[in-house]
């Protein structure tokens, strides 16, 4: 009965904890993870504006599933716009890829991404 009520507790943590928010970092991990696995529509919770016309290239052009290595995210935030900058490793080479992201109803949503992703 006990394990039972600490299971209940920590699912419901994670619901409370889940619900609010993304930070800009994740935001952006989750938009490139998504990418890399071939899960374009996925993708689209994640981006807005110039970024969902980009998306929409991407998937007209056929979704592409590619090995990369997330070295790390850094962003730069105000109030309601950050810049992330990303270093991702892809065939062997280290490459930095900027994101711009804004925030809308106190959700980070990515508006511009780099056309060489």
């Amino acid at each position: 009965m006990k394990f039972t009520k600490i299971v209940a507790v920590v699912m419901f943590s994670s619901l409370i904890t889940g619900c609010g928010p993304s930070s800009p970092e994740e935001v952006t991990k989750n938009l490139i993870e998504a990418m890399s696995n071939n899960e374009c529509e996925k993708a689209r919770d994640f981006v807005i504006e110039d970024a969902a016309g980009l998306l929409q290239m991407v998937i007209d052009g056929g979704c592409v599933s590619y090995k990369m290595e997330l070295k790390s995210v850094t962003c730069q935030t105000e109030e309601n716009s950050s810049t992330c900058t990303c270093i991702q490793e892809l065939n062997g080479l280290e490459m930095a890829f900027n994101y711009d992201l804004k925030k809308v109803n106190d959700e980070w949503k990515i508006s511009s991404w780099p056309l060489d992703f």
